[in-house]
Formats: structure tokens, C-alpha cells, sequence
């Protein structure tokens, strides 16, 4: 059995099938993302949050100030960080990038009919590039930031529960876990997650 999946794998038109499958539920699952946040008039509020701010700029400068041991307070952050929008965007822009470039591979033949060949090689080394640039910042930056910093260690349960730790919060967005205890939509237990729950979210607070 695994030898016959080895062996599958190594055939060019399996990986190509496999490869272009796994593009359409990126790209399928990007617009969804999309789609929910056109109809659903609360969670739209999350758009502005991911807004990048003057703040983030300060609280990026106040985090490396703090690392190289020149200042003695970490900064605090608002219900996202500079680090969560920096990937969040750089999540859209790069599947945006795969999806042209990789859409321009897949019809090889149309695009050759209708655009000059630089095209078609344009789009090879950017796809190549972007993807490589997608497999180290996941590997380095998003590993870090939901498995090894030490404030989620040994992982972040917020992809299967969508819920944070009332301490990471407390240590980290004081501010935001005041507003929201103040809408009454967090266990503020030590021992237990916050649970955000229903419209009245602060999801935009500072």
C-alpha cells in the first residue's frame, strides 16, 4: 500500500493533478472567505481590525527595542497584531500572485495564443518564487507564532476552537480583554479561554 502511494506520487501527472487540486480549494476557500465577509454585516467589522495602523509601525520598533534589551516592556497590542496582519495580507496578496501566475501555467496554450511568451516565463519564476517565499514563512514565521513562542507553547488551539487564553490576553491586549469583559463576551477565568460570543463583540476595539 505505500509503496503503491510512493510510487504514485512519483508520476508526473498525479503531482500535477494533486498540485492544481489543492490550487482550487486555496483558491475556492480565499473566496468564500470573501464571500462570508460580503454577507455577513458583523464579522466585516474583523476587515477593519486587519486594517494596518500607525500603531503597528510603533509596536513593531517598541518589540525589536524590547528584544535587543533596550527597553524593558514589551508593547501591548490591539485584538490583532502587527505580526497577524503583516500574514494576513501577505496570505491574500500571495494567493492572489499563485492563483494569475498559476492559472497562466495551467492554460499553457491560451496564454501562449494570446500573450508573448515572456509572459509564460514571467509567470514561472513567479510562481516558483512566491511559493518558495509561502513554504519558509510558514516553516519559520507562522510555526513560531502558533507552536513555539512561549506565550501558546506547545501550540495555539484557537484553529480548532477559535478561542485564545484569557492569560495570553491579559499579557498581551490587556486592553482589548477589558472591552471585552465589558461586553460581557469573555470568561475571564485564568484557567480557561475566552469564549467571544455574539454581535456585541468589540471587534474593533483599540
Amino acid at each position: 500500500m505505500v509503496r503503491s502511494v510512493l510510487a504514485l506520487g512519483k508520476t508526473r501527472a498525479f503531482r500535477g493533478q494533486l498540485h492544481r487540486a489543492a490550487a482550487l480549494a486555496l483558491v475556492a476557500a480565499t473566496l468564500y472567505h470573501f464571500g462570508h465577509l460580503a454577507v455577513n454585516k458583523r464579522d466585516r467589522i474583523f476587515l477593519q481590525a486587519m486594517l494596518p495602523k500607525w500603531k503597528d509601525v510603533t509596536d513593531l520598533i517598541g518589540v525589536l527595542a524590547y528584544n535587543l534589551g533596550a527597553r524593558k516592556e514589551e508593547p501591548r497590542f490591539a485584538k490583532f497584531n502587527y505580526a497577524e496582519k503583516l500574514e494576513y495580507w501577505a496570505f491574500l496578496r500571495g494567493t492572489a500572485v499563485m492563483a494569475l501566475s498559476g492559472f497562466l501555467l495551467w492554460f499553457n496554450s491560451f496564454a501562449l495564443r494570446h500573450f508573448p511568451k515572456w509572459i509564460t516565463d514571467a509567470a514561472t519564476a513567479v510562481h516558483w518564487y512566491e511559493a518558495l517565499l509561502a513554504t519558509f514563512s510558514i516553516l519559520l514565521w507562522h510555526s513560531y507564532m502558533v507552536i513555539f513562542d512561549p506565550l501558546v507553547y506547545p501550540m495555539d488551539l484557537a484553529w480548532l476552537n477559535g478561542k485564545a487564553s484569557a492569560d495570553h490576553y491579559r499579557q498581551t491586549r490587556p486592553a482589548y480583554l477589558r472591552a471585552l469583559q465589558q461586553a460581557n463576551a469573555v470568561d475571564s477565568s485564568p484557567s480557561e479561554p475566552p469564549a467571544e460570543k455574539g454581535p456585541e463583540d468589540p471587534r474593533n476595539a483599540p
